[in-house]
């Protein structure tokens, strides 16, 4: 999928290249985050401002950002219990934009 078929003329795009933050073991590659500023610019406007960068540690910073945010109360408000899902299903949750996908 193109960066353009997800992110096409929404009106965070161009903030969105500020700060292209990548995580995972598989940005540990040599050249990754250099490769994927090179693709990125081949697909978006000279014009605009684009930025990659790796996280410390890509490996677990992820999870960690993720464990700080669910140990914080207001949380709690996010979570989906176990019979909340078993009552409406994933389909309910992507319906209402309750999951982690960009749309």
């Amino acid at each position: 999928m193109l960066l353009d078929d997800r992110l096409g003329d929404h009106p965070a795009r161009a903030d969105m290249l500020k700060d292209v933050f990548i995580s995972g073991g598989y940005c540990m590659f040599q050249g990754f985050e250099e490769r994927l500023a090179k693709e990125l610019r081949t697909i978006v406007q000279e014009d605009l401002a684009l930025t990659v960068r790796r996280a410390k540690d890509p490996v677990l910073d992820a999870w960690r950002g993720a464990a700080g945010w669910a140990a914080r109360p207001q949380a709690r408000e996010a979570f989906v219990s176990k019979a909340e899902w078993t009552e409406k299903g994933g389909e309910y949750l992507r319906e209402h934009n309750l999951g982690n996908a960009f749309t």
